[in-house]
């Protein structure tokens, strides 16, 4: 391979690495520590990690810098932990940390920026890719996750990836399996989580649903069933909430009931339930954050009057 086709070989790949690489790629290119040299000398290239180059003139993106920690932990590293949740695109995870998981005991550079976690037990199948990134996979991220943040916000990250199709019961629970171990940080937290969330799991759909069902968890309230198809006499609707044998409750968010014609919608939907034998309650987000004691005391009235 001549220098010119090594140096295009080498561009195509920092392409496909949002515009870096690492030096032992360009090694399995073919090339050598004086190639390298030379390319940093001529401005070619610059270096951002020990190891890790840039081409020059590249603009720098979070992306990017979640790529350079990548190759700068070595191989078999990837993106974890509220990094690895905010390129899944989980709520609640923005975009700008630099978070690094790489297998314990082996030689891994330690980075300049960002944060450098070690696991005994980082496994291939732990590991996918986003946009060409290394990353943990969103099982995997979330048992880390655990370990960090706190539990009501696990349960949301949770929810969120049930509700998005990223995960399933089943798999977290599989992945717990593969992790779990006395005196490992987030295992408790994380089958207690899990723990209410087996196979057949309906995730709430919206912020407005779990606050309501935290409220419900907390005064000891039986869960209802979330989104559930009604109509005795065929389909008239989803609703939010569905308590059995025949109470609704539907969860008005600070958007998407404004418009006379989501009013007029409501109406009709509520009347068609109404008059199909059931009982319809509603609560806005204002309601149920504002004056929750008034809530509970409407719905557990409603309740004792059904039993």
């Amino acid at each position: 391979m001549t220098l010119t086709e090594l140096d295009l070989a080498v561009r195509r790949l920092a392409f496909k690495q949002h515009a870096v690489f690492a030096a032992r790629q360009v090694y399995d290119l073919g090339g050598t520590a004086d190639f390298i040299e030379r390319r940093l000398a001529r401005g070619d290239w610059e270096q951002v990690e020990h190891g890790v180059y840039r081409l020059f003139g590249s603009i720098p993106t979070w992306r990017q810098k979640l790529m350079i920690a990548a190759l700068a932990a070595g191989d078999g590293s990837a993106v974890s932990h509220e990094a690895a949740a905010a390129l899944w695109g989980l709520p609640g995870f923005k975009e700008g940390p630099i978070e690094v998981l790489a297998v314990h005991g082996v030689k891994n550079h330690r980075l300049q920026r960002g944060a450098f976690h070690e696991s005994r037990r980082l496994l291939p199948r732990h590991v996918t890719k986003i946009d060409g990134i290394p990353v943990t996979t969103i099982d995997r991220t979330l048992f880390d996750l655990a370990a960090d943040i706190r539990p009501k916000r696990l349960e949301r990250a949770v929810d969120n990836a049930l509700t998005a199709g990223l995960t399933s019961p089943r798999r977290l629970w599989r992945t717990w399996g593969e992790l779990a171990g006395r005196g490992r940080r987030g295992t408790r937290l994380m089958r207690a989580v899990l723990a209410e969330r087996m196979p057949g799991y309906v995730a709430p759909a919206s912020e407005l649903e779990a606050r309501f069902r935290d409220l419900l968890k907390a005064e000891g309230i039986p869960l209802p069933e979330l989104q559930v198809d009604l109509g005795d006499q065929g389909w008239i609707g989803r609703v939010d909430c569905y308590f059995r044998p025949r109470i609704i409750v539907e969860l008005d968010g600070r958007v998407g009931h404004v418009s006379e014609l989501d009013r007029k919608r409501d109406r009709e939907r509520d009347n068609e339930l109404t008059a199909a034998g059931f009982v319809v309650i509603r609560f806005t987000w204002e309601e149920l954050v504002l004056r929750p004691e008034w809530v509970l005391s409407i719905l557990r009235g409603v309740l004792v009057s059904a039993a």
